[in-house]
């Protein structure tokens, strides 16, 4: 066997250990995201350290120098890892104090800081309470048509000596309702979005630290895959980082613009479609004025409609989807520093 199938089949040998080590990292619960970077870097130095002592024993000049070149990169990668272990943590307070103190993130758990990065709790809070404020809200219609529904029915009967008649004057809230299915239907899809983002930031800030980070240092290691570990760093950085700082930065905006511009807190209530609380549609005695006329006023007021429309839209499109924007945005840019470029536009589309 030549020097260069030697290094082929080195290649492969590496390549089937680095699998396997993904394949660990994948499915282990290491207590501790920063223990994961440091078994990667371990595991890439034996890896080249048994390079160049084969490269020695066997006579391979070709498979030693390579090795030298290699712990180059070990040696740079090593350094990114430690800078990024050392750093983050006292970035990641800083930020999420400053959240904290502007009031819309719950206090850390004593645990945090192991299994994760506080932004990422800090996020998850602000996906809970912007889902329960449109859950609530959601609800609240809900309530409304089945009143609606109930009322609309109401049907008066007259009948004497066999001759009769039946009126349906409070049919016409019936229009009410039909306006108010697609708001509802609407919210009930911001529910779902926001529960499916809220997994995406919790599990894929888990994975971005714990699997991805180690195995794209591990990658970057070696010259055949450094390439895709940048990718695989970015991928990690990306979820466990910039995807949570996104959903903060975004929720302050759209807080401060309900505080600035709108000068209102988010809706959570859509009122009772008469100003008396207590009134209903009298099928027997209907005037348009106070039975037809006045609910439907009511639900087309601009101001309501408006607070309905920045539910869904702020909540549920600026929120998630700016959010994701930044985060794929951040991956295709990095990723052309790595000399591999990802189509933002196809990303966007899975994400869709």
């Amino acid at each position: 066997m030549n020097s260069q199938e030697l290094k082929n089949s080195f290649k492969i040998t590496l390549l089937v250990i680095m699998f396997a080590v993904s394949t660990v990292f994948a499915s282990s619960d290491t207590s501790r995201w920063q223990l994961g970077i440091v078994i990667a870097l371990m595991i890439g130095g034996m890896i080249i350290g048994i390079t160049y002592i084969v490269g020695m024993i066997m006579q391979t000049p070709m498979l030693s120098e390579s090795a030298k070149i290699e712990a180059v990169q070990w040696g740079i990668t090593a350094f990114i890892a430690i800078t990024f272990i050392v750093f983050i943590v006292p970035f990641d307070e800083v930020i999420y104090r400053v959240a904290e103190n502007v009031g819309f993130v719950a206090p850390l758990s004593g645990d945090t800081l192991e299994y994760s990065l506080a932004t990422q709790q800090a996020a998850g809070e602000v996906i809970n309470r912007n889902g329960g404020e449109i859950k609530n809200l959601t609800d609240s219609v809900e309530k409304r048509l089945q009143q609606l529904s109930e009322q609309s029915s109401f049907t008066g009967i007259c009948n004497f000596w066999g001759v009769g008649f039946s009126v349906s004057f409070c049919s016409g809230l019936n229009g009410i309702q039909n306006g108010l299915m697609p708001v509802y239907h609407a919210l009930n899809m911001v529910v779902g979005e926001l529960y499916i983002f809220k997994m995406l930031i919790i599990e894929g800030g888990k994975i971005g630290l714990h699997t991805f980070l180690p195995i794209g240092l591990l990658l970057r290691c070696f010259s055949f895959t450094r390439k895709a570990g940048g990718i695989v760093i970015t991928l990690g950085i990306s979820l466990g980082i910039v995807l949570p700082l996104s959903v903060l930065f975004l929720d302050y905006i759209i807080n401060d613009f309900y505080d600035t511009v709108l000068g209102t807190a988010p809706s959570q209530d859509l009122p009772y479609f008469y100003n008396s609380g207590f009134k209903a549609c009298d099928e027997r005695v209907t005037k348009w004025e106070q039975d037809i006329k006045e609910p439907m006023l009511n639900y087309s007021e601009r101001d309501l409609m408006e607070k309905m429309a920045y539910a869904i839209v702020l909540r549920g499109v600026v929120l998630v989807v700016g959010a994701l924007f930044i985060m794929l945005t951040f991956i295709t840019s990095t990723a052309a520093m790595f000399g591999m470029p990802v189509d933002v536009q196809g990303l966007m589309r899975i994400s869709m």
